[in-house]
């Protein structure tokens, strides 16, 4: 089994333990509740903030954002030469899918287009 289904099976527990804790430490000090809830709200704060203006630039290249352009460029002027470079070491099937969701082909005219973009491709 992989390490990361073995970890998420102790989450359920991990979640019982806290608010089992948390309820303990609440019925011993009341300022527990107020002092937790304030914590995950900084947090949520602090994650959100993160998540929606920070990240996205950061991770920009994780998503193949300049693939993305570079195919609609290519829809938009029939120049796929940019969409060719960065794709360049990509497999043959990856580029196509490109070729086929913003050029409008089909699997086979995605064929002929990507052989006359990459002069070494390979059926």
């Amino acid at each position: 089994m992989p390490h990361a289904v073995r970890a998420s099976e102790c989450w359920p527990f991990l979640v019982l333990l806290t608010g089992f804790s948390l309820t303990r430490a609440e019925d011993r000090w009341p300022w527990v509740l107020p002092a937790g809830a304030l914590v995950a709200a900084a947090f949520a704060v602090g994650f959100l903030r993160y998540y929606f203006v920070i990240y996205p630039p950061t991770a920009r290249d994780e998503f193949q954002v300049a693939r993305l352009e570079a195919a609609e460029h290519g829809r938009a002027t029939g120049d796929w030469r940019p969409l060719a470079r960065l794709t360049r070491n990509d497999p043959p099937l990856a580029v196509r899918y490109y070729l086929m969701r913003y050029a409008g082909q089909s699997f086979e005219q995605s064929s002929h287009l990507f052989e006359g973009l990459v002069p070494s491709a390979k059926k």
